[in-house]
């Protein structure tokens, strides 16, 4: 029993072994680099082009963006009536428990 056991593992190797020397001889190897492709220094520059481009969109949209951020930045002390609303509400659930509780 102990032989089918090995004689399965060492099948299994062979087959591993016979797909990587077939993907090795098939190019599994890292392909060559395209050389009409821009380099990453180009891409970098191109995009800072761009953005140069597009400043002048930006700066027109620039001084609502900072309204609606210092909107969302102070949200919490910007006056809304939810502190005196929960404070009514707490009150009015205490003079119920107390009524409930003086009820026979």
């Amino acid at each position: 029993m102990r032989d089918a056991h090995w004689k399965i593992i060492a099948g299994l190797l062979v087959v591993i072994l016979a797909l990587a020397c077939i993907l090795w001889y098939r190019g599994f190897r890292q392909p060559t680099p395209n050389p009409e492709a821009p380099s990453f220094a180009d891409t970098i520059r191109e995009n800072k082009r761009r953005a140069d481009r597009n400043a002048d969109t930006a700066k027109s949209h620039q001084q609502q963006y900072e309204i609606n951020h210092h909107k969302y930045v102070r949200w919490d002390s910007l006056p809304s009536g939810r502190d005196s609303l929960g404070a009514r509400i707490y009150r009015d659930a205490q003079a119920k428990d107390s009524l409930r509780s003086r009820t026979p």
